[in-house]
């Protein structure tokens, strides 16, 4: 089996599949930098959409 795809980890996300995504970035770091022409990543997608809430973590 190849490296996984830049293309798998946007349909995970856009699919909300959150089990793939952690199992895509933990076989390909790399993609966690990975962009779609626009320049958009695949991590902000959900947040952006606003179907979870955003937690605040304080820091020291």
């Amino acid at each position: 089996m190849g490296k996984p795809s830049r293309t798998a980890l946007f349909s995970a996300a856009r699919n909300w599949d959150w089990a793939s995504v952690d199992s895509l970035l933990n076989a390909a770091p790399e993609l966690i930098e990975a962009s779609e022409p626009g320049g958009q990543t695949a991590l902000p997608t959900p947040t952006q959409i606003r179907r979870f809430p955003i937690r605040r973590v304080a820091t020291a």
